[in-house]
């Protein structure tokens, strides 16, 4: 099973490479035939008993909810959402799960943990499960080229000179795929994000000096801003033409895709959506971001496996007992599914556009609920600490310690999603490398969905997570 010890961060972040990916599903097999055998429910709410694993008495789990409730309520009201909704799993059993505000305002309709909502780019960490069963298989190769399984595929040249990508380029975001805007847009997206971070490293510059020169008492404080200050600074009125001209030049393109309508009956129309599109960049040279490429990597599996991918999710779903995950699919009747909101002018609440994600299944059409991610989060967890043949080569790829924290720092693996109307995290935080003596993986997962745009679950999720890690 060589390889497995890079599967949680694979997944879990789609963004590392393929290279020695295997099978996560496989080896999780015995992990979900325990969860079968007790009978876990995906669906625990707030009001029910959650079995709390380890020697916790149940007086400190009801105070580790209560904080965790406000974190969540806290995050609620901050940014508007009109429901949250949110799941914990430790060492692979479900421990809290609950719903706040609503799911349905026009109704007053209660969010809960069993409400189903879009995951948007979640959706990519759960198709490379795919890519890992096939590649476990023997049918799929993450060095081949995508024309080795899509020999019509259109033939790309960056620079006159011809190219071909690796799947494993693609799904490392290193294929020059375009995402939501072609290749002139893109260039300008990019480069308004590079000069935002710069902006944002220059404020953190100005306020460690400000704060090093308090600290220390020197006379010449004044000084050092003027010095400062002249570096970024012009005439009044030079200065207010400047940033009205940055204005126009960083105003977002809007992403008609994102809002599209169409409905796409099979992956090879969604692939007539961008696969004539210019690359952004030469296959392997760049890193840039492409919902795009996960259905790239979707039309790759069909060839791989004769199996329709919608067909692979459904079996897929099955076996890892994943009872409220759907393809996005607005004709189909979904039992407990949420509305979707946006904020107008004036931070006015509003029903969010109508849109169709058949072209995106891959990379951003799937729905879930929190329950069932830290469901498949678990499984992940249990798959990359299970296989000890491979975690002797010590490999994680990815890992982001805690910031500010020591040599010892807790390694936290996670991805974020945006939909119309929704955003959503999963979060994993391992407890080591190794499952537990009762055969289940050690570690917290957390899974928060939002029925709002644009919102950050970044924060909340990780002091979830580590709330329930004490």
């Amino acid at each position: 099973m060589e390889g497995c010890s890079r599967m949680l961060p694979q997944l879990l972040k789609a963004g590392a490479a393929l290279a020695a990916t295997t099978a996560a599903v496989t080896l999780g097999k015995g992990y979900i035939g325990t969860l079968q055998s007790e009978d876990a429910s995906s669906t625990t709410s707030a009001d029910q008993e959650a079995s709390w694993p380890g020697d916790l008495d149940h007086t400190k789990l009801e105070k580790i909810k209560d904080a965790a409730r406000e974190l969540v309520l806290r995050k609620k009201e901050e940014c508007g959402a009109p429901g949250v909704t949110i799941a914990v799993s430790k060492n692979g059993r479900p421990v809290w799960a609950e719903g706040f505000g609503y799911a349905d305002v026009e109704n007053f309709t209660p969010m809960t943990p069993r409400h189903v909502l879009r995951i948007a780019s979640i959706s990519k960490p759960i198709t490379m499960a795919l890519v890992a069963r096939a590649m476990d298989a023997g049918l799929l190769d993450a060095n081949h080229t995508v024309h080795h399984y899509l020999p019509h595929y259109p033939r790309h040249s960056v620079d006159g000179e011809q190219v071909d990508m690796t799947i494993d380029q693609i799904a490392t975001h290193q294929a020059g795929i375009r995402h939501y805007h072609k290749k002139p847009d893109a260039h300008i997206m990019k480069q308004n994000s590079e000069n935002s971070k710069k902006k944002k490293l220059a404020h953190e510059v100005l306020e460690h000096e400000s704060k090093r020169r308090s600290n220390s008492g020197d006379d010449k404080e004044s000084a050092g801003r003027a010095d400062f200050a002249d570096t970024d600074s012009e005439k009044p009125d030079s200065g207010e033409k400047k940033i009205q001209s940055e204005k126009k030049q960083t105003k977002p393109v809007p992403a008609k895709e994102f809002h599209t309508t169409d409905k796409y009956d099979n992956v090879g129309e969604a692939l007539s959506v961008f696969k004539d599109d210019e690359l952004i960049h030469k296959p392997g040279s760049d890193f840039h971001y492409s919902t795009h490429g996960y259905t790239l990597i979707s039309a790759v599996l069909e060839a791989a496996t004769g199996a329709r991918f919608r067909d692979q999710l459904r079996r897929m779903f099955y076996a890892m007992d994943l009872r409220s995950t759907y393809v996005d699919e607005n004709d189909t009747i979904i039992r407990n599914r949420s509305r979707y909101y946006v904020r107008g002018k004036a931070g006015k609440l509003q029903n969010a556009q109508h849109v169709d994600n058949t072209w995106k299944i891959a990379g951003g059409g799937l729905l879930s609920t929190p329950t069932d991610l830290c469901r498949f989060a678990d499984i992940m967890l249990y798959s990359w600490q299970a296989d000890e043949g491979s975690r002797a080569a010590g490999t994680w790829v990815g890992e982001q310690p805690e910031l500010g924290a020591g040599p010892g720092a807790a390694m936290v693996a996670y991805h974020t999603g945006g939909a119309a109307g929704c955003s959503s995290i999963l979060l994993v935080r391992p407890d080591g490398q190794q499952i537990g003596n009762d055969g289940r993986p050690r570690g917290v997962s957390v899974a928060v969905i939002a029925n709002a745009q644009d919102i950050s679950l970044r924060e909340v999720a990780d002091d979830v997570a580590r709330l329930f890690a004490e």
